[in-house]
């Protein structure tokens, strides 16, 4: 299978030529390739003869056995195939050419297999082999030469865990690795990815990697769990680490001696990326197979990049070991990771012990060999730098020049500090901005015609740059504060003075002293100014101009004589409390001591202030500060401070109280509340406060109205000026706890019952009701019920309930009784005005609402209507009689809350 290889061109006659001329020389250990065999061709010749001119067919895998000895599967030949590296001599020691499974036991000469893949090779030169389409793996003896199977070909398809190797059916054996000391054999399986690892003194077989899945999960975690998509290389290292290549995910991952699986190289996306930089961010393209050279590093045939890449595993960083890039055959003789070196689907890669390796370099038909330490071409392009001086001044420009040898074609100069491109295109440069320890370097890029440019690296250079410096010079006097008349000294510190500095000193501008760091003035008067100049004979100095020390300037202090002062803080105080004083001094930032008296007796604390709560009217209060006598100039070391008489005000202290008449009310109850207050003085008021809101016009001492449930009421005391103190009191505020009444809910206030019946009193409590009461309660059959009935009742009558609660509100609800009268309707009137029944109407005594009391003639005439029950028809219409005879009435309403409607006749006699 052919990749796109990477954006290289391929290599013609010319350019091979040129690739001789260009190959870089990037260090000491060149690493030189060359075909070992086979001729390029397919087909299959050559053994007994030289290896060079041998055919295969698919030349998928090789391995080093003992000393100077390859072998070789010979993939589409059905063969495997060994060459003296010595003779160069290639012959077949297993594998009849033909397709098949025969021959275990007998001489391997003469077995047949199918597709021989992977193969090892142990330290006694015993070879193992991948007999892939058989699902074996088989082993070819060093002495007897004959050839057995060591795994496969069981009936017991192998699902992970142990088994005896050659009981179990396996998947494609596509991998091998020789465990260290030759113990054990590792196989990778596929498509049923699993790992397995061959104990091949007892002959069983146990999982170390894959769980059978086809994905390329498990990374961080113990190998076994980990799933692969295509596990086409393996290696193990000095420290029995196992490196897998896995062709389809575009990784090689490792799994450490602690069985936890790690991806060191690819990213998993197919690609060529990464160069120079960590492993594990790099882009691969089904790397099929993985080495480790002596030294531990990992190198992976790249096949998708016709590449083989190195991974150091000092440090993890990437690179190409051999091959370009690009596809074709090319390059032998040359450095293999020369841009003329071609390979074409490199698929495995092996070590021996002295460092060589191998490279099945599949579509080529050939297998290739690196030998390390290998002399590489002497006409290389090389570059090389030199200065034009070796130690300067910083900011001091350097001069670098570039001699180049066996350049062709286009030819640039790219100058570099700390590997930072700098400058232009050109074999010299210059710079004055380098500081100690950079290193200049020079890459030379000439044209190769077989790829990208060739670029070298010149030798490196560092320059010792001394940094530049500024003298300065700092002066220090003995004392900034002496006694006038006093001595005085000086000291000059000088920076960067070098070996022989000149100082020069000045007091008051004017010159002094001799050419010394030190500089002593007597009888110095005050605010003398001094400076020291000084001349700096260092080296890369910035300015070779004489600097000038800070002023310093001595204060000749005159003799000072202490005092202090003493005042009161607010006053006249009342009787009890705190009275303050504070003293004042002119030596303050001499720390003095302070002594405090009252009336000559100490008090207080060494402290600039002093307050007491125990003074009388009258009481005498003096300071007096003692100064440390070590302090230079102190005429005197105490001084007195004048003296203050204490004004107490020595009335009792105003008090104010609080009271109420009860603070647990019902809702409704009126709050009544009594601020009772002592020694407040004259003209002294009060406000009354309800949830820290003044009431309007509460100031009396008095306080009534009605409060709601968590009202705070308070009281705030303005005393008189003569009381003491004369400060605003506020009392402690009063909390009512104002309860909601129980709530009577009555359904009908007005019960209707006919004369002699009973009725019930439909009520509702609610609102914690603790306790209820009837009245009268001796015309009810139970009065311990909310709802009761009555005793027959022949008169209206007016029943009451009184309910309470645990806060002791209470509520009363009225309900009415009322006797009704069965409703009886004439049949005749005679409206003569004899004073019997001369008015047809509702009789008296009828208790009920009327809604329409109407009368109708026989053509449906309305003659007479009323809503009200004490009136009735006379017999005429709008004032006129009306005549005799037998009228239609209606009445309509509700009684006792039962709707009533009535309809008849009655006949008007006249």
């Amino acid at each position: 299978m052919h990749h796109s290889p990477i954006s290289r061109p391929k290599l013609t006659g010319l350019t091979a030529f040129l690739c001789l001329l260009l190959l870089p020389v990037a260090g000491l250990h060149a690493q030189v390739i060359s075909t070992i065999a086979g001729a390029g061709g397919i087909g299959f010749s050559g053994d007994g003869g030289p290896a060079l001119g041998a055919l295969f067919s698919n030349p998928i895998s090789v391995t080093p056995g003992q000393p100077n000895t390859i072998f070789i599967s010979d993939f589409d030949n059905f063969r495997i195939r060994k060459v003296n590296l010595l003779t160069n001599v290639i012959t077949t020691i297993a594998g009849s050419g033909t397709a098949g499974f025969t021959g275990d036991g007998g001489p391997a000469i003469n077995a047949r297999m199918r597709n021989p893949g992977d193969l090892v090779a142990d330290e006694y030169g015993n070879v193992y082999f991948c007999d892939g389409n058989n699902f074996r793996v088989r082993r070819i003896d060093a002495v007897t030469g004959q050839i057995r199977t060591v795994l496969g070909g069981g009936g017991i398809p192998y699902g992970g865990g142990s088994a005896v190797a050659v009981n179990a059916g396996i998947s494609y054996p596509n991998a091998l690795a020789m465990g260290k000391n030759g113990e054990y054999l590792f196989v990778a399986l596929w498509p049923s990815s699993y790992i397995v690892r061959l104990d091949l003194s007892t002959g069983i077989m146990t999982q170390v990697a894959g769980n059978g899945g086809n994905d390329d999960l498990g990374d961080g975690g113990p190998a076994i769990a980990a799933s692969f998509r295509m596990p086409m290389g393996l290696a193990v290292d000095p420290d029995d680490n196992l490196y897998i290549a896995d062709a389809q995910a575009h990784r090689v991952r490792r799994v450490g001696t602690n069985g936890n699986i790690t991806t060191v190289a690819g990213t998993g996306t197919v690609g060529y990326t990464g160069d120079g930089a960590a492993a594990a961010v790099a882009a691969l393209s089904g790397p099929t197979g993985v080495g480790i050279d002596p030294a531990g590093n990992l190198f992976i045939a790249d096949r998708g990049n016709n590449l083989v890449r190195k991974v150091d595993m000092l440090t993890g960083l990437i690179s190409v070991a051999a091959g370009s890039g690009g596809y074709g055959f090319a390059g032998d003789g040359l450095q293999a990771n020369s841009p003329c070196v071609q390979l074409a689907d490199p698929h495995k890669v092996r070590f021996d012990d002295a460092g060589n390796y191998f490279i099945s370099d599949q579509s080529n038909g050939r297998i290739r060999m690196v030998r390390p330490g290998a002399a590489p071409p002497t006409s290389a392009p090389s570059i090389s730098i030199i200065s034009d001086n070796s130690a300067v001044c910083s900011n001091t420009p350097v001069n670098f020049t570039a001699t180049a040898i066996n350049t062709s074609g286009t030819t640039s100069y790219q100058w570099k500090v700390d590997n930072v491109n700098v400058g232009s295109n050109g074999n010299s440069f210059s710079i004055s901005t380098l500081t100690d320890g950079q290193v200049v370097s020079c890459v030379l890029t000439t044209g190769s015609g077989c790829g990208p440019d060739l670029a070298v690296t010149s030798n490196e250079l560092s320059i010792d740059i001394t940094p530049q410096v500024t003298a300065s010079v700092t002066v220090e006097a003995s004392d900034l504060v002496i006694c006038a008349g006093e001595t005085a000294s000086f000291t000059a510190t000088a920076l960067n003075g070098g070996s022989n500095p000149l100082y020069q000193w000045s007091v008051d501008g004017v010159n002094a002293g001799t050419n010394s760091p030190t500089l002593v003035l007597t009888n110095v008067g005050n605010f003398t100014r001094v400076t020291c100049t000084l001349t700096s004979n260092a080296g890369c100095l910035t300015s070779s101009d004489p600097v000038i020390s800070s002023e310093v300037v001595i204060a000749a202090t005159a003799p000072f004589d202490p005092s202090v002062s003493i005042e009161a803080q607010f006053g006249p105080f009342c009787s009890g409390s705190m009275a303050y004083f504070g003293a004042l001094s002119n030596a303050t930032q001499l720390s003095p001591v302070y002594e405090w008296t009252v009336n000559g007796v100490p008090a207080g604390t060494n402290n600039q202030g002093f307050s007491s709560n125990s003074l009388h009217d009258g009481d005498l209060i003096r300071c007096r500060i003692i100064l440390d006598p070590s302090v230079t100039c102190l005429l005197n070391t105490t001084a007195l401070s004048n003296e203050i008489v204490a004004q107490i005000n020595e009335n009792p202290p105003v008090s104010l109280v609080v009271t109420a008449n009860d603070n647990e009310l019902c809702q409704g109850e009126t709050a009544a509340l009594t601020a009772v207050a002592a020694n407040a003085g004259t003209g002294a008021s009060f406000q009354w406060i309800v949830n820290g809101n003044d009431v309007s016009g509460a100031t009396s001492p008095v306080f009534s109205g009605t409060v709601r449930n968590n009202d705070r009421v308070s009281c705030r005391l303005t005393p008189g000026a003569d009381a003491c103190p004369s400060a605003v009191i506020v009392s402690d505020p009063v909390n009512f706890l104002v309860s909601a009444p129980p709530v009577i809910t009555v359904a009908s206030p007005e019960i209707y019952i006919s004369a002699g019946n009973s009725a019930q009193l439909p009520v509702t409590l609610s609102n914690d009701v603790t306790d209820f009461e009837w009245s009268p309660a001796g015309l009810l059959q139970s009065a311990t019920t909310a709802s009761p009935v009555t005793l027959p009742l022949s008169t209206d009558q007016v029943f009451s309930i009184t309910a309470s609660n645990a806060a002791g509100c209470s509520t009363t609800a009225y309900l009415t009784v009322k006797i009704y009268t069965d409703l009886f309707i004439p049949t005749a009137f005679t409206p003569n005005n004899d004073g019997i029944n001369d008015v047809f109407r509702i009789p008296p005594g009828v208790n009920m609402e009327l809604d329409e009391f109407a009368v109708f003639n026989r053509w449906g005439q309305k003659v007479f209507a009323t809503k009200n029950t004490g009136t009735g028809w006379d017999g005429t219409r709008l004032g006129e009689a009306l005549p005799a005879g037998v009228y239609v009435y209606q009445l309509s309403g509700r009684q006792s809350q039962k709707k009533v409607y009535v309809k008849g006749t009655v006949t008007l006699v006249r």
